[in-house]
């Protein structure tokens, strides 16, 4: 619920339209070259969710907006430690 949204230039393999492209299971599309195009970045606030001191990262998976059972390769950020304020 706490989701901001702007668009920014990427660069994109193969045609975007038919389903996640630059992964290893996507090597047809990736050999179709690159391109730039502008796409929608969603931002996430999830500090609600970060009640205790350690240490925090985040997990992506993307997934086929048409066939939630095409995934792309799972992403997975550093580690940032969050101590308490006291």
């Amino acid at each position: 619920s706490n989701t901001t949204q702007h668009q920014e230039k990427r660069i994109v393999h193969g045609d975007g339209a038919n389903g996640p492209t630059g992964t290893a299971k996507d090597e047809k599309l990736t050999a179709q070259g690159k391109k730039e195009e502008t796409v929608n970045i969603l931002n996430y606030n999830v500090s609600a969710l970060v009640r205790e001191p350690g240490n925090y990262y985040v997990e992506v998976v993307p997934l086929n907006s048409v066939n939630s059972m095409i995934r792309g390769d799972k992403v997975i950020s550093n580690g940032v430690w969050l101590g308490s304020n006291s």
